[in-house]
């Protein structure tokens, strides 16, 4: 199917998936449409969310004057579940800013505030009722990485480790939840693949839904990383290659994948790879930058991905490419 989008898995069988501006459920057994979801759809990174349960997404082009574009009036739509997609809600754009990422409804901004620092909310687990900050010494200098997690009224506080990293711009906390295992992937995240940086390797962390931290995973370095060397960092004036160097990370099947992507990155090297057996290296399973990103089934067992402006379905518990 080309020029397609995949959202999310409903089940392994059934994947949502937008195509041409529509959201359909595509039966990846034999890639025919069994139902269009929406007949509008809007795609913008980062303002949109997609669950088993539900999801909120554009319904509303952005603005365009002259060479100028607005995405101010665009109008954002939830559905909370999508065995009743007539069943919706929706909103502007200052809505649409923070998502729990479970059921994707509109949530709160909030920072901890107390006798730390306040802190800076990075990420939102549970129920809708829970929600996780993240606090330190300081965002120039190695310190804990604590997080609190406040839930029903009671707060708890889990201490990740002490890594000796730099939490700064550089830097970022994210997390992916593992369906079929139950438990999220907390990792660190950065765009600097220099060798000598002091980012590499990272940390992850395999945490339970109630904060407990259960399997700390030092992230090895892959072929992205590389020495910066000075005509390398010319060749990339304006910031730096970090600028134009990515990287996202999934989990499913107790599996960590990785996709690093990016003008600054040798096309050789750009993919999606996964944590080996040993945890010391990376195996490459998809050559090549994806269009638009990467979703695991509720097993962790198939991927879904679009490349080259074709949607493609990998099993990578069989290993086998369809």
């Amino acid at each position: 199917m080309p020029d397609a989008k995949p959202l999310v898995w409903l089940d392994e069988r059934f994947l949502l998936t937008g195509v041409a501006n529509t959201i359909v459920k595509l039966d990846t057994s034999d890639s025919k449409i069994v139902e269009v979801v929406s007949e509008r759809y809007y795609p913008r990174e980062g303002y949109e969310c997609f669950s088993r349960d539900g999801g909120r997404f554009a319904v509303t082009a952005p603005e365009r004057n002259g060479g100028s574009t607005s995405f101010a009036n665009m109008v954002y739509r939830w559905i909370p579940d999508w065995d009743q997609p007539g069943h919706f809600e929706d909103f502007d754009t200052l809505e649409g800013w923070n998502t729990n990422p479970h059921d994707c409804s509109a949530v709160d901004y909030e920072s901890a505030s107390g006798d730390e620092k306040a802190a800076e909310q990075l990420l939102k687990t549970a129920d809708g009722r829970t929600r996780v900050f993240y606090r330190g010494a300081g965002l120039d200098s190695p310190h804990e990485r604590v997080v609190t997690i406040d839930r029903d009224g009671h707060t708890k506080e889990v201490w990740l480790a002490t890594t000796p990293v730099f939490v700064s711009s550089q830097i970022e906390v994210r997390s992916d939840f593992d369906e079929s295992s139950g438990s999220y992937l907390w990792y660190l995240s950065t765009s600097d693949f220099d060798v000598a940086s002091r980012h590499w390797p990272l940390m992850a962390w395999w945490v339970a839904p109630e904060g407990r931290v259960t399997k700390i995973v030092p992230l090895p370095n892959g072929p992205w990383i590389r020495p910066f060397t000075t005509l390398y960092v010319l060749r990339h004036f304006s910031c730096g290659p970090p600028c134009y160097s990515n990287m996202q990370m999934w989990a499913g099947n107790g599996q960590i994948y990785i996709a690093v992507w990016g003008r600054a990155i040798a096309g050789a090297v750009e993919g999606v790879y996964r944590l080996d057996a040993s945890g010391q290296a990376w195996e490459k399973l998809i050559a090549g930058a994806l269009d638009n990103g990467l979703v695991l089934s509720p097993s962790g067992c198939q991927l879904g991905y679009a490349a080259g402006g074709q949607l493609r379905i990998m099993d990578v518990c069989k290993n086998g490419d369809g």
